[in-house]
């Protein structure tokens, strides 16, 4: 991991997890941190560093990726199943789908007990069978259960080792939980040393659970709550300029021209516009450029060094009309124009031949209404929506509309129209409900037959999410790390969207309550 070097150096010293050896050449193993939490921005390279340590070093580990999480039981689920893979372990195919089997070897000079899960509760039965393997079925998988569950794992993978052993649990976006009201269940992580030394008063154990907590940033919530847990906290800052350069100089392949390409990296990290401290975008950027510098590879390999700096020169000034002119593409996608002087009006066909696609245009009208509307006016048309007498009625009483807002707005108490006040928050799934509204009312086929012709796939609809969020367009006003309670607010003005409809041939004043 090019500049992770400080923060995995850190993170095999606090979690035990180097390869220190003693005057024998045996590993030395000591106890690792019971709580680590990982913090650092998007994209770099948290996750990446925690998952390569742990599939070299460690012998038992899981990792848990918490936006697939959504109970108690699955999380615990997960875990469970991640050890058994890892050690070879199968589930019995004769099990129910809501049924979780442990595999434990009983010797014939231990008689065990066979746990089994009825309707109310656990029953112990013995069995008398010498060297046989007995399943042992959680229906209900709890914290208790899942600890039991855990030690029998470790008890039968202990492979006569005389160290205490190291269980790793890794919980990637921890945000998530929180963010879904599982923070009980991160309170029963903490404190799952402690429960497993209950369970074990008289023999002890041999063994340990290290937690590693991913995530992006260290909300308050999580502070107050890992606060009495006292944790060991490491930082990822952000990658520097230099290390960016390397770290694509490495992935693309141009280690034959590293200086070079470094050089023109960098220079294209302060001609681009900001980030947003997430250089992904900037390397996307840079393989759309990558064929200028390609252009000038073999220039580079066969040319005296003395004709370096002027190569260099030249692809430097035609990397910036490069960069100038994709500056312009992207505002007149958007805008209209080129410059950002106040434009002339648009033609009636300039945003036929716009870069975004039909759907992504709708989304800028639903966006918009859903910024100027508000949420009882969304019923309107909701409830209506693909019906193609209901089409027809919007075009043609959208005059009639216009006068009775006028008659009814003279005779009651004047509001002040939200468009004067400004863009309104409002959340994903309002959009998407407008959004798909529209689509259907648009893209009702006159016959059934073409219905199959007109379907989008969700990852289509986010994809254009994403583009009207790059381009500003769309504004994200919740935080990176609230996954369940996205909000954005549209930024486009009324003469743009006026234009966007107009292209489109779509009745916007139809939709637009005014009289708000």
């Amino acid at each position: 991991m090019i500049g992770r070097e400080a923060q995995i150096a850190e993170l095999e010293r606090v979690a035990a997890l180097h390869a220190h050896t003693n005057s024998h050449g045996q590993r030395i193993y000591e106890e690792p941190a019971p709580l680590m939490i990982i913090y650092g921005s998007a994209s770099t390279g948290k996750s990446t560093c925690v998952a390569s340590l742990l599939h070299a070093r460690a012998s038992t580990f899981a990792i848990v990726d918490c936006k697939a999480i959504f109970s108690a039981q699955e999380f615990y689920r997960q875990i469970l199943a991640q050890l058994n893979e890892n050690h070879g372990i199968r589930t019995s195919p004769a099990a129910q789908d809501d049924d979780l089997q442990t595999a434990i070897d009983v010797t014939g000079a231990e008689r065990a007990s066979h746990v089994k899960k009825d309707e109310e509760g656990l029953e112990e039965s013995i069995h008398d069978h010498d060297d046989e393997v007995t399943q042992v079925t959680y229906n209900s998988l709890d914290f208790l259960s899942f600890v039991k569950a855990i030690d029998a794992f470790m008890e039968r993978t202990q492979g006569g080792a005389k160290h205490k052993r190291s269980l790793y649990i890794a919980l990637d976006h921890v945000e998530a939980l929180l963010e879904r009201q599982l923070t009980p269940l991160l309170r029963c992580m903490f404190s799952i040393n402690d429960s497993l030394a209950f369970t074990k008063l008289v023999d002890g154990t041999d063994w340990s659970v290290s937690v590693l907590m991913i995530t992006r940033a260290i909300s308050l919530e999580l502070d107050h709550l890992v606060g009495t847990s006292f944790p060991v906290f490491i930082y990822f800052p952000l990658y520097s300029n230099e290390t960016i350069a390397a770290i694509l100089t490495r992935q693309l392949k141009k280690e034959h021209v590293g200086a070079h390409f470094r050089r023109w990296l960098l220079f294209l990290i302060e001609l681009m516009p900001p980030a947003h401290n997430d250089w992904h975008d900037f390397r996307r950027s840079v393989l759309a450029l990558l064929p200028e510098f390609d252009a000038f590879q073999d220039l580079f390999r066969t040319s005296e060094s003395s004709a370096d700096n002027a190569l260099l020169k030249k692809l430097t000034r035609k990397t910036s009309e490069q960069v100038q002119a994709a500056q312009k593409t992207r505002r007149r996608d958007l805008f209209g124009h080129n410059t950002l002087a106040q434009p002339q009006r648009l033609d009636d066909d300039q945003l036929t031949h716009s870069g975004l696609a039909r759907s992504c245009l709708l989304l800028i009208i639903a966006g918009y209404l859903a910024s100027f509307n508000p949420p009882e006016a969304d019923a309107v048309f909701l409830s209506s929506a693909g019906t193609l007498k209901t089409k027809r009625q919007k075009k043609a009483n959208a005059a009639k509309k216009d006068q009775s807002n006028a008659a009814d707005a003279a005779g009651a108490t004047r509001q002040v129209s939200q468009r004067h006040i400004g863009p309104k928050i409002f959340k994903l799934q309002r959009l998407l409900a407008i959004y798909l509204s529209l689509r259907s009312d648009e893209d009702t086929p006159e016959d059934e037959s073409q219905q199959a012709g007109h379907k989008e796939a969700r990852e289509d609809v986010f994809t254009h999410i994403r583009t009207l969020v790059r381009i500003n367009v769309l504004e994200r006003t919740s935080p990176p790390d609230a996954l369940e309670d996205i909000k954005f607010r549209c930024l486009a003005d009324t003469r743009f969207v006026h234009d966007t409809a107009k292209s489109l041939k779509f009745p916007l004043e139809s939709y637009l309550n005014t009289t708000h």
